[in-house]
């Protein structure tokens, strides 16, 4: 739909040619980045036809292609020279023929030359109306068509006044975004320098944790020992069970501290990524956690060999395997391992016949120290599956489970190829 068209024959009418794509592109509802941008190219086209040639003509018309809607800009010449050629080469054309078009042609979404030994250039390009608050119907167009034949150009005067207010607002608008970038690159610098004082105070703390906590439970593990030892027969059944107790839960806080150390660990402590084959490994932990007769770990396929931490890796499935061996409540256990070769990625499961877990626990197992089972039947930390979802999402995966209660759960993680 044809909105208006400007004859040009001075610079007086690029002037005019300037005013009515920026009034077009602001109907148009365009940001004023692309309506600067269109205004320029149509801008450098139209000067082409005055200063290389006799004339010409710039025609404004709203296009649809793919069902998006465009400003499109068609301007004929009457010039002898091909203006195809300089987008074919360099710019060697007689008094600097061209100058711009190229340029022209990176402002727009579409940029066309056509020319015709008859009647000179035809160059068509376009801007995409990428949003708008109401359809643009034939009604509109219109109402800008009239809008249009009622703004009078202004005068060159006029125009350099406008072009100047733009320029001062461009520059006002550059000056508030380097402030808000300086804003934001001292808030980044200040955020560093917090994520890096938080970083040696947890290095500190795991050195407490691991020293200053350590060393009184030793003392107090040697001293209960002791007593255990030398005094079993002085005290009565009551007083050794009491014994035991404080045994499980100095063996239990030595267990969490190393939980702790474990946690903190975790995307801090890198080690060198190397190729591993996930079927040695798995064999490995399960060596490790001495499973007991009545449980059967089997591999169901081929793991696979993937580039990772042997360390986290060997974390992720002693702490899933282990649970499944810790947790089993069958005379005969069954733990399944098997992976299953994705688009991207490798998922991994473990399966097994245990309690199984009721779903509105399925979220709350992954939080630290959040254990399901009294520690007083179950020796556990609570931390061993916060540790494997931090391991996995660390190195963009996931993890999440399937279970039903008294059949059994399955684990699901994955890792990327």
């Amino acid at each position: 739909m044809q909105i208006v068209a400007v004859m040009i024959k001075s610079e007086y009418d690029i002037i005019s040619v300037r005013q009515r794509a920026k009034k077009i592109t602001s109907l148009a509802g365009l940001s004023i980045t692309d309506q600067t941008r269109f205004v320029t190219a149509v801008s450098e086209i139209a000067r082409n036809t005055i200063m290389y040639g006799k004339g010409g003509k710039v025609e404004f018309s709203l296009v649809t292609k793919r069902r998006e809607q465009f400003i499109q800009a068609i301007v004929t010449d009457n010039s002898l020279e091909d203006l195809t050629k300089i987008l074919q080469r360099p710019y060697k054309l007689k008094n600097g023929m061209g100058i711009g078009i190229s340029g022209a042609k990176n402002l727009v979404d579409y940029f066309n030359i056509e020319h015709k030994e008859d009647c000179g250039n035809i160059v068509t390009l376009g801007k995409e109306i990428v949003f708008t608050l109401k359809a643009i119907t034939s009604e509109v167009i219109r109402d800008w068509t009239t809008a249009l034949a009622q703004d009078t150009p202004k005068s060159f005067v006029e125009e350099l006044q406008a072009q100047n207010q733009v320029l001062m607002q461009t520059l006002e608008s550059l000056e508030q975004q380097e402030k808000e970038t300086k804003k934001q690159l001292e808030e980044t610098i200040r955020l560093n320098k917090e994520l890096k004082n938080a970083n040696q105070e947890l290095k500190d703390f795991a050195y407490v944790v691991s020293h200053d906590l350590k060393a009184p439970l030793r003392g107090i593990s040697f001293l209960a020992g002791w007593i255990a030892e030398d005094y079993k027969d002085k005290l009565d059944d009551e007083g050794n069970k009491m014994i035991d107790m404080l045994l499980g839960r100095i063996r239990r806080m030595n267990n969490l501290i190393d939980g702790i150390l474990q946690y903190s660990r975790v995307g801090r402590v890198k080690e060198e990524k190397v190729p591993i084959d996930f079927n040695e490994l798995v064999k490995d932990v399960i060596n490790l956690l001495s499973v007991p007769e009545n449980i059967e770990v089997r591999i169901e396929n081929k793991l696979p060999n993937i580039f990772f931490e042997e360390t986290r890796a060997s974390q992720v499935f002693q702490n899933l395997i282990g649970n499944a061996v810790k947790y089993m409540d069958k005379p005969i256990g069954q733990i399944s391992i098997g992976s299953i070769d994705m688009e991207g990625f490798w998922q991994f499961y473990i399966r097994d016949n245990g309690p199984g877990i009721e779903q509105r626990y399925f979220k709350k197992i992954f939080k630290i120290f959040k254990a399901l089972n009294s520690r007083d039947k179950v020796e556990g930390t609570g931390i061993g599956l916060t540790i494997v979802k931090k391991i996995v999402e660390l190195y963009g995966g996931r993890i999440w489970l399937e279970s039903i209660p008294m059949e059994g759960t399955t684990f699901f993680f994955t890792l990327k190829k």
